[in-house]
């Protein structure tokens, strides 16, 4: 009985710990402008879609803290990081594209994405 008190103690505390792990990596500067970042990618492809025939200046903030890797594929935005990644979910659906968070880029959609 006290062998199982002392695992159930053990446990709890080490269920904690990795608790309050997660939060500090969610609450982390990279994850939240990784967060950002994709779901602004993500709102511009869903835009331009759903406008038809219409284009959007996509352009990320110069003073990013880190340099991440944006990856659109079908029906996702990945922005990776040194920690980790963040997806968001899009509506985008062809070849996937590899962004740079340095470059200004013009989406369009007419029946299919372009990127300039």
């Amino acid at each position: 009985m006290s062998l199982l008190a002392i695992t159930l103690l053990g446990s709890s505390i080490l269920v904690t710990q990795v608790n309050d792990r997660a939060v500090q990596f969610s609450e982390s500067v990279p994850y939240k402008e990784a967060q950002l970042i994709g779901q602004k990618v993500s709102y511009t492809f869903d835009y331009v879609k759903a406008e038809g025939k219409a284009s959007k200046k996509l352009q990320f903030n110069s003073d990013l803290a880190k340099k991440y890797k944006i990856t659109v594929k079908e029906n996702s935005t990945t922005v990776g990081f040194d920690d980790g990644n963040v997806t968001v979910l899009n509506r985008y659906s062809g070849p996937e594209l590899n962004l740079d968070a340095s470059k200004v880029y013009e989406v369009s959609y007419n029946g299919s994405y372009h990127i300039k």
